[in-house]
């Protein structure tokens, strides 16, 4: 790869490189804003990224391509033919709103609400 793609013209980006993963939250609690970059593609169009339900729980406001299965209500979505006069405009919902909706989409939750339908199947034959 060329090196110059990392040649960010804004001083207050910076790439990093690798970081160990128990090191990401440190990290993450000084970002004023996070990350959904994804090229739209075919295969794209489909994905769920990870990284949006980790953003979600640390509350940050979150910039993300237009994927459709990003939730509009906690995301402010950014597109190509915004720039160069983009301006942000922030997601509707706030910190505590991002978090909780992480906290209602997690393993756990998921697991839990899968677990009560099996039993509530199993009760009724």
């Amino acid at each position: 790869l060329k090196q110059n793609w990392l040649a960010f013209t804004s001083p207050n980006m910076h790439y990093l490189g690798y970081v160990d993963y128990p090191s990401l939250p440190r990290y993450l609690s000084n970002f004023t804003y996070s990350l959904i970059p994804f090229k739209l593609t075919p295969m794209t169009q489909g994905v769920n990224p990870i990284k949006l339900w980790e953003y979600l729980a640390s509350g940050i406001p979150i910039l993300s391509a237009p994927l459709p299965e990003i939730p509009r209500e906690y995301v402010t979505v950014v597109s190509e033919d915004m720039f160069p006069g983009f301006v942000f405009a922030p997601s509707r919902s706030d910190r505590q709103a991002r978090i909780q909706f992480a906290r209602e989409n997690s393993w756990q939750h998921r697991a839990s609400t899968l677990y009560d339908l099996i039993i509530a199947r199993l009760a009724t034959g």
